[in-house]
């Protein structure tokens, strides 16, 4: 004959597990780092937690992760806490029930770490200011480099293609950027972007905005409509890619400093930022310069193109 207060503590065990496993679930789609999710999942995340630039849930998606899974955690271990008790005092005694015990805990142990660190990950991420430190007018001591930039050929967002000979006949700014970067990108992309606007007075002098994609396995042609649009650039602003190998060949060819991570696909780099003259030479590198050093460098090369415009006349 079977103990019906066994089955009531089976009833609280299972239920207590169910809470368990949906909580993991929970987390796992809100924190889980995924390379490239696919657009149901970044949409799913976006819906039910909320985001923010660090890449963790916002306000609303915390408390989703937290009291609701609490709350149910409470109402099972009000009611039934006596039974499951209990039941794992009697699960002790077996070898066999013993060992899931410890297994569950430690999986909850190592769940609970790895959800630490993903959460300290972002809050590092999001109490990092990459803006410049630098300030005032370009040094008029700043080095030239007049480089050749490499030969290239890629497509852009309009699926038309670029090549350094699309470089000559104005001033460009040039950086290197991708779309699921969450640090440096964002910040260095709107610098470009705001000096490009500062600029839109001269007219035909104005400078031309070239990103170049440093995740061409990600930023396919296809995704540079959509990135021009999530960045808010300007119509006359360029973004490149293409094949993987035409990529990382300009890329180096252009002396960018960077390394892919495999596991995620995320790239380290610096806040590089090239300013182009009107020959199509490289007469400027920055490092994470003020909207202000560009403004000056474009300006510069802007008038010396003009100058020797009206030399050659």
């Amino acid at each position: 004959m079977t103990n019906p207060a066994r089955h009531h503590d089976r009833a609280g065990m299972y239920l207590l597990a169910g809470c368990l496993v949906v909580t993991a679930a929970w987390w796992a789609l809100a924190l889980a780092p995924i390379a490239d999710p696919p657009p149901w999942l970044a949409l799913a995340r976006s819906v039910c937690f909320g985001s923010t630039p660090s890449g963790l849930p916002d306000t609303y998606g915390w408390l989703l992760l937290t009291l609701a899974p609490g709350s149910m955690l409470l109402g099972i271990l009000v009611v039934w806490g006596r039974d499951i008790a209990n039941a794992l005092a009697r699960g002790w005694r077996s070898g066999v029930a013993r060992a899931a015990i410890v297994a569950t805990v430690l999986l909850l142990v190592v769940g609970t770490a790895w959800a630490a660190a993903r959460v300290a990950e972002g809050l590092a991420i999001a109490n990092t200011s990459y803006e410049s430190e630098l300030s005032g007018s370009l040094p008029d001591t700043y080095p030239r480099l007049n480089l050749e930039p490499p030969a290239f050929q890629l497509v852009d967002q309009n699926g038309e293609t670029f090549t350094p000979a699309k470089l000559r006949g104005h001033v460009t700014l040039m950086t290197f950027a991708f779309a699921h970067c969450q640090t440096v990108c964002p910040v260095i992309v709107n610098t470009v972007r705001v000096a490009t606007e500062r600029m839109g007075h001269m007219g035909e002098d104005a400078p031309q905005l070239l990103v170049l994609t440093l995740d061409p396995w990600r930023d396919t042609p296809s995704r540079l409509a959509q990135m021009h649009g999530e960045w808010a650039l300007p119509a006359q602003a360029h973004i490149l890619s293409g094949e993987v190998a035409a990529v990382t060949a300009a890329l180096d060819g252009f002396k960018v400093p960077w390394q892919r991570n495999e596991g995620d696909g995320n790239v380290v780099h610096p806040p590089l930022i090239y300013v182009i003259d009107a020959n199509g030479r490289i007469a400027y590198g920055f490092n994470n310069p003020p909207v202000e050093w560009l403004v000056d460098a474009s300006t510069r090369l802007a008038g010396e193109a003009s100058t020797d415009s009206v030399a050659t006349r």
